[in-house]
């Protein structure tokens, strides 16, 4: 009886002691969970911000890509007849109200913006509003194209011989006129030729040759149909 007591007692014993082993390690295992937890949710938030950050860049370079295109196909006429040029219209701030409008609407702000139309670029940087952990912001760069450098594009002219004017007729001499033998009549130089002159135009932009065309105003809808399909605002970095 009395052993059989005391085995009770050293297997409820153990049965305590097997509790109280197994707490500490849920405890333990909880607080290493925790602690892990705090490391890594620096770095999971930082990487939403990078992740965010970069989103309102892409959206920003496209925007002003998409604005850069819009004015190019609005000036088609224009820049075809020789009132001005893709280069003097698209300088570096064009497109940049519109650039900064859509990384405003992805949580973020425009801080650079750099238009090239001679290197086919829209270069942004952005940064996000809020703060990261370490109290920085995020910052991150794109780059989108349309694949026409615009500035490159140019038209130019030429002078051809189209045809000549009538040779006026020479006028009728007298038939029942006496010849002056002291006088002899000498032959009549033939007149020369006179051309009709008019200019062609072409219209070439990397990747596009119009070709020789008369008039001018004619190169206008084939230059507007051919831009309208190779502007593609697209990301390249």
């Amino acid at each position: 009886m009395t052993r059989s007591l005391v085995a009770r007692a050293r297997a409820h014993g153990r049965g305590e002691d097997g509790l109280a082993t197994s707490a500490v390690l849920v405890v333990v295992a909880v607080g290493v969970v925790a602690l892990l937890f705090l490391a890594v949710l620096p770095l999971l938030q930082g990487t939403d911000q990078a992740g965010r950050t970069q989103t309102a860049a892409d959206a920003a370079a496209l925007a002003g890509a998409e604005e850069v295109r819009k004015v190019a196909l609005d000036h088609v006429g224009d820049v075809v007849l020789g009132a001005t040029t893709y280069g003097s219209l698209l300088g570096p701030a064009r497109g940049h109200t519109q650039a900064s409008d859509y990384a405003t609407r992805n949580g973020g702000e425009l801080v650079g913006y750099a238009q090239d139309p001679w290197r086919d670029e829209v270069e942004v940087r952005t940064w996000l509003r809020e703060q990261m952990p370490d109290g920085q912001r995020a910052e991150r760069d794109a780059v989108a194209a349309l694949g026409v450098a615009l500035a490159r594009c140019a038209g130019d002219s030429r002078d051809v011989v189209v045809g000549y004017e009538p040779v006026p007729t020479p006028e009728p001499t007298d038939p029942e006129a006496t010849p002056d033998p002291d006088d002899p009549d000498e032959p009549e130089e033939e007149p020369e030729p006179v051309p009709i002159i008019e200019s062609e135009h072409r219209f070439t932009c990397p990747g596009y040759d119009s070709g020789w065309t008369r008039p001018r105003a004619a190169l206008e809808g084939p230059v507007r149909s051919w831009l309208t399909s190779a502007l593609e605002p697209h990301l390249v970095r």
